[in-house]
């Protein structure tokens, strides 16, 4: 994390598809508390994710490299250590996880309504982690060769 916070932009910081409305094909982008500083190339990885990824978490080559070239087409090509930006992918839903069983434990919430949907929260997170951790070779070796 210390390394890519050399260099950071202001971002939404979770751009997933729930988080954008339509309007007459203009899209309005809701739920920015999340917004701040972030490695750019961290965030477009991370978008490129949200908006692939299958509800069963399979990621969709296709859909992931539309948003690089995407971005690419706006932004420039884009280089970066990817073993370490996706490593650093790990943090977001670590932190995600630690909020959560803090309102699993009746720590940070204030009701059994809230806890109990910490618990799976809890769950969920718990399984997003380990099917991130199996798709960073896959996505590693999409970067390094098909960039």
């Amino acid at each position: 994390m210390k390394i890519l916070s050399t260099t950071m932009v202001i971002s939404h910081r979770d751009l997933d598809p729930k988080n954008v409305l339509w309007k007459e094909n203009n899209p309005i982008i809701i739920d920015w508390e999340s917004a701040g500083f972030i490695n750019p190339m961290q965030d477009v990885i991370e978008t490129a994710l949200y908006w692939s990824e299958d509800k069963r978490g399979t990621i969709d080559k296709d859909k992931f490299f539309s948003v690089i070239y995407g971005y690419q087409g706006n932004c420039g090509k884009l280089q970066a250590d990817w073993s370490l930006v996706l490593d650093n992918g790990y943090l977001g839903k670590l932190n995600w996880l630690e909020y959560n069983l803090k309102r699993a434990l009746r720590i940070e919430c204030s009701d059994e309504e809230e806890q109990k949907l910490g618990v799976i929260q809890v769950i969920e997170t718990i399984k997003e982690l380990k099917q991130y951790d199996q798709t960073i070779p896959k996505l590693l070796h999409w970067l390094n060769h098909d960039l």
